[in-house]
């Protein structure tokens, strides 16, 4: 998604943001897989800290905590380029921010965030063959 994003910009900005957004992709991902194990162990609030704090004690602990937080920036700042060339529209980026602001909320709004996520990047989805059909037409 980062490369397929970066690709539609094709600027250097959007390269250092595909890289940024690279580099947090393995923990964001870890911290949605660690929500989900504890989330289905726990029986309550309680249970959930106690077992969240058993996969918190790894090395590297500042790349593991920070490190979602690149790949947000990096997804962000692509929609954002994107939309400054109008490549999707304006309120992309912010659905986008409002669906990472959902989960960090609530894990309970996870619906909520998955369907801003798809809002944001389904005019990206749509995109290139919108692109594709205007190449065949004049070409």
């Amino acid at each position: 998604m980062l490369l397929g994003l970066r690709r539609l910009q094709g600027s250097r900005a959007a390269d250092v943001a595909a890289v940024v957004g690279l580099a947090g992709l393995v923990p964001f991902v870890r911290v949605a897989v660690v929500d989900l194990i504890v989330g289905v162990r726990a029986a309550d609030r309680a249970e959930m800290d106690a077992l969240s704090e058993q996969y918190d004690d790894i090395p590297g602990a500042l790349y593991w905590e920070a490190g979602p937080l690149l790949f947000q920036i990096g997804l962000f700042a692509l929609l954002v380029l994107l939309a400054v060339r109008r490549r999707v529209p304006a309120w992309s980026p912010v659905a986008l921010v409002l669906g990472f602001a959902a989960l960090m909320a609530d894990l309970d709004l996870l619906p909520l965030g998955a369907l801003l996520f798809g809002v944001a990047l389904g005019p990206v989805v749509r995109t290139p063959r919108r692109v594709s059909a205007a190449s065949t037409r004049t070409g």
